[in-house]
């Protein structure tokens, strides 16, 4: 059986590894970054640490809303996701304890799911950039895509500008 936390991006139900997940909070201040790309939405300062915050909706390619983001899904710092097979890549050393968080527009609740309920990701998942997705999860009449957090996270290099 697997945990997800659920969450709301734009009108569209999500779901994360709730192993991939440190801790959930209501938005706080956000200074955005000059010449990142679109989808970071800023640096937050949390009890001292400085975490790097992606805007899930923008990383997915959802239509944005009206109004900021409301909650924050912190993640464990990389070290810890690759250790949890959660993020595939070898992790640079010098990036090992970095944490890197998700803004959504509001967290739900905890889910479990048998792997009877677990599919691929359909090749028309509605507009979403299906690559950001590593399965949906069918409970109670509704579909949950699967965050892979891998892939959301990776920061596109050659996206922010010299």
């Amino acid at each position: 059986m697997k945990q997800f936390v659920t969450c709301e991006v734009d009108g569209c139900a999500l779901c994360v590894p709730i192993g991939a997940i440190q801790e959930v909070h209501g938005i706080r201040e956000i200074t955005p970054v000059r010449r990142a790309p679109e989808y970071v939405a800023g640096l937050l300062n949390l009890r001292g640490h400085v975490i790097t915050m992606i805007d899930l909706g923008a990383r997915i390619g959802t239509e944005r809303g009206t109004g900021p983001r409301e909650q924050n899904i912190v993640l464990k710092p990389l070290e810890a996701l690759r250790r949890a097979g959660l993020v595939s890549d070898q992790v640079d050393p010098e990036l090992q304890q970095d944490v890197i968080g998700l803004a959504v527009d509001a967290v739900g609740d905890v889910i479990e799911a048998e792997e009877d309920v677990m599919e691929a990701t359909p090749a028309n998942l509605s507009g979403l950039q299906a690559e950001f997705f590593g399965g949906v999860v069918r409970l109670d009449n509704c579909v949950y895509p699967i965050v892979d957090v891998s892939r959301v996270i990776r920061i596109d290099q050659a996206a922010c500008a010299a």
